[in-house]
């Protein structure tokens, strides 16, 4: 829940979904958010034409510079572990405590004051060993390189269950890296990731980029993606970056307002296609309810089936309010909980700290898909609750 304070002390409740709350992602500065819905509408307008670009305009095949396959024991002995820390590990990470995020904001003839519940983030050591267990035989390292308008974007390694992806990657360039800016990655991280930069010509979004802030510079900086996979991508497909060159910037084309002038940009923009392959995917298991709902885990991700065995009015990620893996050993792992009240719908939840203990939350029809923040230990599970719905295995 957001709160807004009008500066005659008259408090209003902004109701704004899990998505909606996520999607605050405007960097350190939540009001470029609100102010007269500039950005929102920004941003609405630049990925309904940019995200089509790939099916009108030209397509440019981006040359790949070097491909190599190493061995998963030989990428674990290479980095003595760090690769699957840095991915679901608490490296170039630090927990995060709740707190209260504020902010004014000018609304012509009145300032209104806005505050948001930030959630608490904890992160955990990732035991090397455990983790080439888990997913150490479908891990692929490469190297392989694409120019973006100048920077150096290269992807180092990939990781999927056909259900999320973990992409690593870095972006270089001299003088600074443009896409994105290292200075708002700290916030962006907490929230959705980071978007490319509106003053600069290269855009594209996969997932949920999170930046290592003690690896990057400006120059050269380390990303991780957590993608969810909706159902285009199938078995025999291949998930793909769609990067978009403009000529001019993504700002510039997004306030072009003459028709003609709009085509013209239109016409010119060039667009990458960075094609994620992948080894072997990791298996899923099925964990069912009473009713026969089911969720499917793997070590980097879950799946929720809302449909069935919930009692659920609808569909909407808002309505799931608990998910938590209890473990053999009595250890569990608090994926998330948040409060959740509906008079209309007779839900009602409370906790005193609200917890995201992952990367990335994404709703699908009538699915639940989460990307965790650490690896989940699958062959260890007892059972997992949804809400008040305890899962065990099928």
């Amino acid at each position: 829940m957001m709160k807004e304070n009008t500066e005659n002390g008259m408090l209003e409740d902004i109701e704004i979904s899990l998505e909606e709350f996520d999607e605050v992602d405007e960097y350190h500065n939540f009001s470029d958010k609100y102010k007269n819905k500039k950005k929102e509408a920004l941003k609405m307008y630049r990925k309904k034409h940019l995200a089509t670009k790939r099916h009108t305009g030209v397509k440019v095949a981006a040359a790949i510079a070097a491909f190599a396959i190493a061995t998963p024991l030989a990428v674990n002995a290479a980095t003595n572990g760090d690769l699957f820390n840095r991915l679901w590990g608490n490296a170039g990470k630090e927990d995060v405590e709740s707190y209260t995020y504020e902010w004014d904001e000018d609304w012509g003839d009145e300032t209104k004051h806005f505050e948001v519940e930030m959630p608490a983030i904890d992160y955990e050591d990732t035991d090397p060993e455990k983790a080439e267990k888990l997913v150490g035989d479908n891990i692929l390292e490469m190297n392989d390189e694409y120019d973006l308008d100048g920077t150096k974007m290269t992807i180092l390694s990939t990781v999927s269950d056909g259900n999320c992806m973990v992409v690593e990657y870095t972006l270089e360039r001299e003088g600074g890296v443009k896409i994105y800016n290292l200075d708002h990655a700290e916030h962006s991280n907490e929230t959705k990731g980071n978007f490319p930069e509106i003053d600069q010509n290269v855009n594209f979004d996969f997932g949920k980029v999170y930046i290592d802030l003690e690896k990057s510079t400006e120059e050269k900086m380390y990303c991780y993606s957590y993608a969810i996979l909706a159902s285009e991508y199938q078995e025999n497909e291949t998930p793909t970056i769609y990067v978009q060159i403009l000529p001019c910037t993504i700002e510039e084309y997004a306030k072009t307002n003459d028709p003609e002038e709009f085509d013209k940009i239109l016409d010119q923009i060039v667009e990458v296609e960075i094609p994620l392959n992948t080894k072997e995917q990791i298996d899923m298991k099925e964990y069912v309810n009473a009713d026969g709902g089911v969720v499917e885990v793997s070590p980097i991700s879950m799946s929720i089936d809302e449909s069935v065995g919930l009692g659920l009015p609808s569909y909407d990620p808002y309505y799931i309010y608990y998910v938590n893996i209890k473990y053999k050993d009595g250890t569990e792992y608090l994926v998330s909980e948040s409060n959740c009240d509906s008079k209309e719908f007779d839900i009602s939840h409370s906790c005193d700290v609200e917890h995201a203990n992952y990367q990335y939350v994404c709703g699908f029809d009538n699915e639940f898909k989460i990307a965790f923040n650490r690896l989940c230990d699958v062959d260890n599970i007892e059972s997992i609750t949804v809400n008040e719905t305890t899962y065990t295995l099928r």
